[in-house]
């Protein structure tokens, strides 16, 4: 019993995360299918897809600093970085924490925003460019939205925004799951997000898998009610489930 009763949380926390649209701006139509990436092997095309993706939305300051060139500044984008001193500072983006630039590159393509990114959200001056992108649905600028609503302590904004976030990107990332258990846990709801971070480690998010250790707290019955719910899940949306393995932060790649 306490299986199905898990089960039926997990499943509808990922119904949730696509469905519980208000937004009259959102079509039913595009509830759609999600391309499946079959293995490892495929995260050189993802990222191509991506980066065209990108290359193909209209000029906006948000969409080219995306498409940046990650060889030189993958560390200030998305590595625990601080140009005031030498050692690496996570205390401002926890969720910035590469290692090297394929990690980098890793989360750009799962979908994680940058600092710099973040940073350009904040400006006032460019709260028109970040609207723009908004209205046009776009996930990253949704993220971004979400995180920075739960910076302020604003669940709502970021729960609402972390659901938009997940239904506009690609449903193969890993990053919108994360982000909604993010919002989940800050919202006391222990359950509905340990199966999200299970389901992003399902995809390849193997520090989401250590945060389902650390919620389930050495409870193993629960951890495994959550990943036989999780796979459930997934197993409703892909005939093959997809996973993108985040790099081995101490592989030096």
């Amino acid at each position: 019993m306490k299986k199905i009763i898990f089960t039926f949380v997990c499943f509808t926390a990922v119904a949730l995360f696509y469905m519980n649209q208000t937004d009259d701006n959102i079509p039913a139509e595009k509830m759609a299918d999600s391309n499946v990436v079959k293995s490892d092997t495929d995260a050189k095309l993802k990222t191509e897809k991506t980066q065209s993706a990108v290359a193909l939305e209209p000029k906006n300051p948000f969409t080219e600093v995306a498409a940046m060139n990650l060889d030189d500044r993958w560390e200030e984008e998305y590595g625990c970085f601080d140009v005031n001193q030498t050692e690496g500072d996570c205390s401002e983006y926890t969720f910035l924490t590469a290692r090297s630039l394929s990690e980098a590159e890793w989360m750009r393509r799962q979908g994680f925003p940058s600092r710099t990114l973040m940073e350009m959200a904040k400006d006032p001056s460019m709260q028109v460019d970040f609207d723009a992108l908004l209205a046009k649905k776009s996930p990253t600028a949704h993220a971004v939205a979400a995180i920075l609503a739960l910076e302020e302590g604003d669940n709502k904004t970021a729960s609402k925004m972390a659901l938009r976030n997940g239904y506009f990107a690609d449903k193969s990332q890993s990053y919108p799951y994360r982000l909604y258990g993010e919002v989940l846990l800050a919202k006391g709801d222990r359950v509905s997000a340990i199966s999200q971070f299970q389901i992003a480690a399902l995809l390849g998010d193997t520090q989401s898998n250590s945060i389902v250790h650390g919620i389930a707290a050495g409870d193993a019955i629960f951890a495994s009610h959550a990943m036989n719910s999780a796979h459930e899940a997934l197993s409703t949306m892909f005939d093959v489930i997809p996973k993108d393995t985040r790099p081995d932060p101490f592989d030096g790649g």
